[in-house]
């Protein structure tokens, strides 16, 4: 204790004479700024605020409890993730069905746009009974029948025809192909899709919706007759099918 004393002591005589020499100067410090009440120099021990310790003994507490479950649940559900990692990598790299999320929002709420598609699954219709509109009218000659292209058809038309969707469905592609020209190809709600080429003029851009009946173009014009000429196909999956099994045409 002694030697505690004589170390006060010396602190208060040097803090004594450093305040001597700062009034000596004229800069008016204060009388109690240092005390030892202000300086905690009195003798007393400086206690740390109430609750830090509490505080910072439950941060620790929790901050070990997070990391604990999260082991637990990482052991618990290893084996899940390898499926899981499957079902994300097919959401990020399969097409979505645009054209059925349609249907099933227009069905629901009377709009064509949906943000998702029925989980209900719908049982599958006969292509024949589907009902599809004839995708061209008037004066309809087939110059090239499915047996010639094992794709589709090609059709003499009356000069400027209008090319009609025969279903609804969203534009996937519009583009120029090699024989058939310029092409629309729209993707119905049953996944099939409908191909319509040999035009002259486009009204539709890729991704638009179009609903059954809806003008997308006019036919190419026959350069050695006044008549247009139209190529259509039907794709379903990975196959295309004869439209006239499908379509009564005029």
């Amino acid at each position: 204790m002694a030697r505690i004393d004589e170390i006060r002591k010396r602190h208060r005589e040097r803090r004594e004479r450093f305040v001597q020499s700062v009034r000596s100067k004229g800069w008016g410090i204060p009388n109690d700024v240092f005390s030892p009440e202000k300086s905690g120099l009195n003798g007393s021990v400086m206690k740390p605020r109430e609750g830090t310790s509490q505080t910072f003994l439950i941060k620790c507490v929790i901050s070990a409890a997070l990391v604990f479950g999260a082991g637990i649940f990482y052991k618990s559900y290893a084996d899940a993730f390898p499926e899981a990692e499957k079902i994300i990598h097919y959401a990020l790299n399969e097409d979505v069905n645009f054209a059925k999320v349609s249907d099933w929002y227009e069905q629901k709420f009377g709009e064509p746009l949906a943000l998702f598609p029925s989980d209900t699954p719908s049982e599958k219709v006969s292509l024949k009974n589907k009902g599809f509109s004839i995708p061209v009218s008037g004066g309809l000659t087939v110059t090239k029948d499915f047996s010639d292209t094992n794709q589709g058809i090609f059709i003499q038309t009356e000069k400027d025809a209008k090319v009609e969707a025969i279903e609804s469905g969203f534009v996937v592609s519009v583009n120029e192909k090699k024989e058939i020209g310029k092409t629309i190809i729209i993707r119905h709600s049953d996944g099939t899709e409908s191909w319509y080429g040999k035009l002259d003029k486009v009204n539709v851009k890729p991704y638009d919706f179009v609903k059954k009946g809806q003008i997308i173009g006019t036919v190419t014009k026959n350069s050695s007759e006044n008549k247009g000429i139209f190529y259509f196909a039907i794709k379903e999956g990975d196959h295309f099918i004869d439209p006239i099994q499908v379509i009564q045409f005029e």
